[in-house]
């Protein structure tokens, strides 16, 4: 059917127009240039609005055509230069213009084309043919080939995402995840000579102990925070070979069209051992999976369980961490880094995203009502959120287990009775797993959620201004 569309037609209205179309056609102009037997046949023009015409060109000496009614016979009509506007069918063109032309019309037959692709595209011609680039005696591969001779060149081979079919909605149906190999994707970060440089590692950080160089005074970058020694000493102990990989994670819904219907959620990890600078950069991260939109087709009236859907989801991630889990069963991955033979055990130390990402990850139940815990990592009840001094007990993987084994336990803490994706997974936080690696984000939880409250309470003790003028009116 795409193969159909991309066909030019002969018939039916179509919104795209090419301009080297237009009668007489600019194409067979330049065949007839080519080939002097070929005979020229031009369609009849189109009617002409001439009112349209002189509309756009009067001005104050102009005579009123429709006010006066002069008769046909009389009107004044432009005098015509027939040698400027007679077109010749015999032009000789240079090559160049005549692969121009063709590389218009290339370009026109597809649809949403840019016009500044042809100018593009003779840039590029012109600056390899600069550098010696003979195309005549060059070998030009078609997209494809020229895909897969880069990946027999390069060894890009695990650059290349496997698709699993995972079960959804109760094993009825199965979805299409694009699914990275995790080790290659890490060691394309750690083989890079560009990237692992002194310069683009955190301050005062060793990165093959995973151990500070100055003392710790303040906050600033991931391994000043007290949480970092704890996960190092967890994971890495003080094995002289093993080189610590804390990563940084995001997840969240992205959309890849504008109505949403390709709307995807990526898991992309940064090491969390180079600098800021070096983070914001999107050549120090790499995705490690897609997970699909799972409701695609189903419309607004989908009526599964919040619960199925969620773990559906949950079920697609999997395939991404239990990569982890099996590359810290094995030891972690031995190679060689900046020269130096190790054994690289990465963890992951903070997840970010929003907050509604990071109760799906959780599992924790999305909405602002009176639940039993507003807050996923919290035992807060909702009584107890304008505390000004909270003390709060922070929920564990255990205390999510032992819910379960009560009737209505995990309702009661607004959890969903799921298999987690971060079950057993490596994380920074021991005690609460996902639940502590899931930091709460300014923009929806401070942004437009607390600050908005601290300013109309600002407003109710201080009271509103009033305009004076006003009041003495």
């Amino acid at each position: 059917m795409q193969k159909h569309i991309n066909k030019p037609h002969s018939y039916g209205h179509s919104v795209k127009v090419s301009h080297l179309s237009i009668m007489p056609s600019l194409g067979n102009l330049v065949y007839s240039s080519m080939y002097k037997d070929h005979i020229q046949t031009i369609a009849a023009q189109p009617d002409v609005d001439f009112d349209d015409i002189c509309d756009t060109q009067q001005d104050e000496h102009a005579i009123d055509v429709q006010n006066h009614h002069y008769p046909m016979n009389n009107l004044p009509l432009p005098q015509i230069d027939e040698a400027k506007y007679q077109i010749k069918y015999n032009v000789q063109l240079t090559p160049s213009m005549l692969y121009q032309i063709d590389l218009e019309h290339t370009l026109r037959r597809h649809r949403n084309v840019d016009l500044s692709l042809h100018d593009e595209i003779n840039e590029v011609m012109e600056r390899h043919a600069s550098r010696g680039v003979k195309l005549s005696e060059s070998k030009l591969y078609k997209r494809k080939r020229l895909v897969e001779e880069l990946t027999m060149a390069f060894n890009l081979y695990e650059s290349k995402p496997t698709i699993i079919r995972v079960p959804i909605s109760r094993n009825t149906s199965l979805a299409s995840v694009a699914i990275f190999n995790v080790e290659a994707r890490l060691l394309s970060i750690l083989h890079n000579a560009n990237l692992m440089q002194e310069g683009n590692f955190a301050k005062d950080y060793d990165v093959f102990t995973g151990k500070p160089t100055q003392e710790i005074t303040h906050y600033d970058e991931v391994h000043t925070g007290k949480q970092f020694e704890i996960a190092r000493a967890h994971w890495c102990k003080d094995d002289p070979d093993v080189f610590p990989l804390p990563l940084v994670a995001f997840y969240d819904k992205t959309h890849v069209d504008v109505f949403g219907s390709l709307s995807c959620s990526p898991f992309i990890v940064w090491p969390a051992f180079f600098n800021k600078d070096c983070r914001r950069q999107q050549a120090y991260s790499r995705v490690l999976g897609y997970v699909p939109n799972l409701g695609y087709g189903k419309g607004k009236t989908n009526r599964q369980p919040s619960t199925v859907k969620l773990q559906d989801e949950h079920n697609c991630l999997r395939q991404v961490t239990k990569q982890l889990i099996f590359i810290m069963q094995k030891g972690g991955i031995h190679t060689t880094i900046m020269g130096r033979k190790v054994r690289v055990m990465p963890w992951l130390h903070i997840i970010t995203g929003d907050n509604s990402g990071h109760n799906d990850l959780v599992g924790h139940y999305n909405g602002g009502g009176k639940t039993g815990h507003p807050f996923r990592d919290c035992k807060c009840s909702f009584e107890d959120l304008d505390d000004p001094d909270p003390q709060c007990a922070l929920v564990t993987t255990e205390y999510i287990e032992h819910a379960k084994t009560i009737t209505g336990g995990l309702k009661a803490i607004s959890k969903h009775n799921i298999v987690n994706c971060l079950m057993n997974v490596p994380m920074s936080d021991l005690q609460g797993g996902g639940l502590g690696n899931t930091p709460s984000e300014m923009l929806h939880v401070c942004g437009t959620g607390i600050i908005k409250y601290l300013l109309q309470s600002a407003c109710d003790i201080v009271g509103e201004k009033k305009n004076q003028k006003g009041k003495r009116q």
